[in-house]
């Protein structure tokens, strides 16, 4: 029995005491807890256990089944690099001054659960059964395993990896190192569930935790995790591959969330299932707002993305990251100072992206993405920061992003700095209820090209400051509250094209006014254009006439106020301009979309014109027209007898000369001289004499008036019928 350590003889009282247990198989106890000094009966040199561990098996091929130590002071290196084993090692609650080197090792299971370590390197090693390094397990120095290879899992629950405690920043190192490790099962790196019932202990790093490229077909798991690193990198998986799920954090109990000082970088990394982050504390170290607090730029995630109750210093990177599942981000805060807070520049996700009550510092970038389902922003603030390129302060873009569903605003979301939405195509509707906007600059909202395939809804929005840009967009159906949108020239609605009211319907005359409201800031007729189309299409053609009216109103007014600001000539016509149109195009055609005005007017003209013409036949100005008759004996009778009043009407009595002339009537006289291209020979057969009477004075020159604006009530009509009255 003896023959197998004799090379190491004298032994001491622990090295028979592990001798015999290894040879039956058991395992050898000194001590419930880790030694803190090196006591003789708990004393074990590294040669010994090598050596047994390599030999154990030849030596008792029926009992042996590894070295298995707990509470031993273990002396010397423990190099077992490029050594084979097939049987187990444990040395738990063990404390190892010195090194241990298993270097391109090929080991069965191994563990240090609740040891006390100086360094441990396990570079390209290949363990069979799995590596255990938890339970208050302790790592002064990197845990180096680069290219190992591990079969079953690596589980560091409740580990502490020291590297850098109590180091300056000048002094950076990984507290371990599993680069390019090869892992069949899950990576344990949270805290650790003690048996007797005691509080879980959490897993430490100080230094970064690298898994750079490291491939795990199990679950990566650091709820109740606690991580610092001085090169603010606290956990690096770049390009790792992780085949189930990632819990970064599982709640606000300490046992269950991750605290972070130092980046999570997960950038380029491949995921299987969820990544779940609920109750986490992410931080930077340094105060460069550049950089992510949490990155998953180019990830693939096959399952979904929950980040709740999250608090992250420092921002948010999802560029070009892909996932297969639902995005949500809920009662969570992102503070960038005022950099980029959300950087999810070309975000595919396949399903919906949901940011529920969540507070955010700095840019939130969701441009250029595609997303499957609804994108909803809800609640929270969204307090925006400088974008490169844009002079203003920006709180959240969704540029030329394309969204298989819905777009809402609401629950009392609040932005400081622009919303832009400028060229996105949403498949149903866009939805800005119950939020806050304040510019913080010139614009609040741009939506320019925006593309809706269903409605755009504006309701219960308070505007504290800034524009609102709607320039070329599209949707089918406009719902809205006229007094939510920003007034005097602070909304912008050229090319805003829409097909049908929503919800609320206001009378025309309060559409107009919305329309007019925002023409301070306009060169265009569109929006008058595109709201008259909408009520033609409804078949409400009086509202269409008034929008049109309308139209021209304010177009013809900014024109005159351009004439009017050039002084001399231009001053001169823009008064003209303004006794033709709000004088003359404006009563009596509408401006050419009101024809029936003209006719209205003749009308009117014309029963003014009866009621005239009647009070001179009655004072006896009109006489027959034919020179003859004037000198005939019969109306020179009539005529010259001062006795009588009105000689024509009794000239023309039954009996009487002019018995068979043309009866005079007022109203076919005022068609005649009224209408120029109607002659009913009314104005043909009578005149008015001027020295009868004052009437007969005065109503010969009106009479050419009213002849005038006649032919000016027939032009205006003739214009406004073919359109012509519009061109200029």
């Amino acid at each position: 029995m003896l023959e197998i350590l004799k090379k190491f003889e004298p032994l001491n009282i622990a090295e028979k005491g592990l001798l015999k247990a290894a040879s039956q198989g058991q395992t050898i106890k000194f001590g419930q807890k880790v030694p803190m000094v090196p006591e003789p009966n708990a004393m074990v040199r590294a040669e010994v256990i090598r050596e047994l561990l390599l030999k154990g098996a030849d030596s008792f091929p029926d009992s042996f089944r590894g070295v298995m130590v707990e509470g031993a002071w273990i002396n010397g290196v423990l190099s077992l690099d490029h050594c084979s084993c097939s049987d187990r090692l444990y040395l738990r609650r063990c404390n190892i001054p010195d090194y241990i080197d298993l270097s391109y090792a090929k080991l069965a299971e191994f563990s240090l659960n609740g040891s006390k370590i100086t360094q441990l390197s396990a570079s390209n090693a290949s363990f069979t059964g799995g590596l255990n390094l938890r339970d208050g397990f302790s790592s002064e120095n990197t845990v180096e395993l680069t290219m190992a290879t591990i079969t079953g899992s690596l589980c560091c629950d409740g580990g502490s990896f020291l590297a850098e405690d109590g180091l300056s920043v000048e002094h950076v190192r990984d507290s371990i190192n599993l680069q390019n490790v090869r892992i069949s099962g899950a990576v344990m790196m949270g805290a650790s569930t003690m048996k007797d019932g005691s509080n879980p202990i959490p897993f430490r790093a100080f230094g970064t935790v690298r898994l750079t490229e490291a491939k795990v077909l199990g679950s990566l798991n650091f709820v109740g995790s606690q991580i610092r690193s001085n090169r603010d990198l606290a956990i690096a998986g770049q390009d790792i591959h992780v085949a189930t799920s990632v819990a970064l954090s599982r709640g606000h109990e300490k046992h269950q969330k991750l605290e972070c000082q130092g980046r999570v970088d997960l950038n380029s990394s491949e995921i299987g299932g969820q990544v779940l982050c609920v109750g986490a504390n992410v931080s930077l170290m340094t105060d460069d707002s550049s950089r992510d607090a949490l990155n998953l730029d180019w990830a693939r995630v096959s399952g979904s993305v929950i980040i709740l109750k999250t608090v992250l210093v420092g921002g948010f990177g999802l560029s070009h990251a892909k996932f297969e599942a639902q995005f949500t981000m809920k009662d969570s805060s992102i503070d960038a100072q005022g950099g980029i807070a959300v950087n999810g520049n070309a975000l595919f996700a396949a399903n919906s992206c949901l940011y529920h009550n969540t507070s955010t510092r700095g840019v939130v970038n969701l441009s250029y993405s595609e997303i499957g389902g609804n994108l909803e922003i809800e609640g929270g603030e969204a307090f925006g920061g400088p974008f490169p390129g844009v002079k203003e302060r920006i709180a959240l873009m969704v540029e030329s992003s394309v969204i298989g569903g819905s777009v809402f605003f609401r629950d009392g979301f609040s932005a400081v700095g622009r919303i832009s939405i400028s060229q996105a195509r949403v498949t149903h509707r866009v939805e800005f209820i119950n939020s806050k906007l304040n510019a913080d600059g010139e614009f609040c909202l741009t939506a320019d090209s925006l593309n809706v395939g269903s409605t755009l809804i504006w309701r219960y929005i308070e505007i504290i400051s800034g524009k609102v840009s709607l320039l070329d967009a599209k949707a089918i159906c406009l719902g809205d509250d006229l007094n939510c949108w920003p007034t005097d020239g602070q909304l912008y609605l050229t090319g805003f094209e829409y097909e049908r009211f929503s919800l609320s319907k206001p009378a025309p005359a309060e559409r107009i006014k919305w329309i007019k409201d925002s023409f301070e800031g306009e060169q265009h007729a569109q929006p008058f254009l595109n709201l008259a189309e909408v009520y033609s299409r409804s078949g409400n053609r009086s509202a269409r006439k008034d929008v049109l009216i309308s139209m021209e109103k304010a177009i013809r007014r900014r024109n005159r106020v351009w004439l009017r600001t050039g002084g001399g000539l231009r001053f001169a016509m823009a008064v003209l301009a303004w006794v033709w149109e709000v004088c003359i195009l404006g009563p009596f055609i509408g401006y050419g979309f009101a024809p029936s005005r003209s006719i209205w007017a003749a009308l009117i003209l014309i029963l003014a014109t009866t009621f005239c013409a009647n009070k001179v036949w009655e004072a006896g100005d009109f006489v027959p027209e034919p020179a003859p008759i004037l000198v005939s004996n019969d109306w020179v009778k009539y005529s010259q007898d001062d006795g009588i009043q009105n000689p024509a009407k009794r000239w023309i009595e039954r009996g009487n000369g002019g018995q068979d002339f043309e009866t005079f009537m007022p109203m076919v006289y005022a068609i005649d001289v009224v209408i120029p291209l109607i002659n009913l020979a009314q104005d043909d057969a009578w005149a008015v004499s001027t020295e009868r009477s004052d009437y007969g004075w005065y109503w010969h020159r009106i009479e050419w008036i009213l002849r005038l604006v006649g032919w000016a009530i027939a032009a205006l009509l003739g214009a406004s019928l073919t359109g012509l009255v519009r061109s200029f």
